[in-house]
């Protein structure tokens, strides 16, 4: 299945400065790169490249072998990317020296290829190269991503602590619009202290890779942490629900079963 827009560019962080040639990459570029394939649409023409988590004039740098620019023209002025997270869908940009935009990818993730036009208005597509999908790079790239939400107390207070009793239970993950994930989470207190476990098989990216395992109550928010200390915040809505705290990426309700 093709998404139709693709990928994902810098964050503020480089869209401000892109132009300028003098960026700071940005720590959620790493997730994202690596190994990719750029074709035309019928695949008839492919170049392998690789996107590499170093400044250089015009953003990230980027690497292809010489015949690439015959096989794609497009590529002929492409010396650099980006990675913008915070735009309405992830969006990875091709650019030349002077960090103008050769290539536009835009669109929501998927774990085949995504597709920008180049100025003639023909399609080029942009697939990983190296076993990592897109949804998974993005995931990572928004773990990856300075959060705006103060660093929480992990062990709860005496005033947190009957909260903590109420919260224990089985939850179903949901997105936007109750969109369900097909993830259950359970949260429980354990001898060894609270147990977060995500349900087996999971097909939701997004979860499957933040794979929380511990949780913790302070001041009111559930916060779910996972072995590399990463931690998401969650707040009270109805009927016993949790939903994720702003700033943190695509929507996720728990919902109490």
């Amino acid at each position: 299945m093709r998404c139709t827009g693709a990928a994902i560019v810098a964050g503020a962080l480089v869209t401000a400065t892109v132009a300028s040639g003098q960026i700071k990459a940005p720590p959620e570029a790493a997730a994202v790169s690596g190994g990719y394939i750029l074709s035309n649409e019928s695949g008839s023409r492919k170049c392998v490249l690789v996107l590499r988590h170093s400044p250089v004039a015009g953003g990230l740098g980027i690497g292809f072998p010489a015949h690439c620019k015959a096989a794609l023209p497009v590529l002929g002025s492409v010396t650099a990317w980006s990675l913008d997270l915070h735009s309405r869908t992830p969006r990875i940009r091709f650019h030349d020296t002077s960090g103008s935009t050769v290539l536009d990818f835009s669109g929501e993730a998927s774990d085949t290829s995504v597709e920008a036009k180049d100025a003639a208005g023909s399609l080029v597509m942009l697939s990983p190269g190296d076993g990592r999908s897109l949804s998974v790079r993005i995931g990572g790239a928004r773990l990856a991503t300075p959060s705006t939400r103060p660093t929480p107390v992990t062990a709860p207070t005496t005033a947190d602590a009957p909260l903590m009793k109420s919260v224990a239970g089985n939850y179903a993950l949901h997105r936007a619009k109750g969109t369900k994930t097909g993830c259950l989470l359970s949260l429980a207190q354990t001898p060894a202290g609270p147990s977060a476990t995500v349900s087996t098989g999971c097909p939701d990216k997004g979860v499957a890779f933040f794979a929380a395992q511990s949780w913790s109550v302070s001041g009111g928010s559930l916060w779910l942490l996972n072995a590399k200390g990463q931690k998401l915040s969650f707040e009270a809505y109805r009927s016993g629900g949790w939903e994720k705290g702003a700033g943190q990426g695509e929507p996720l309700f728990l919902v109490r079963q």
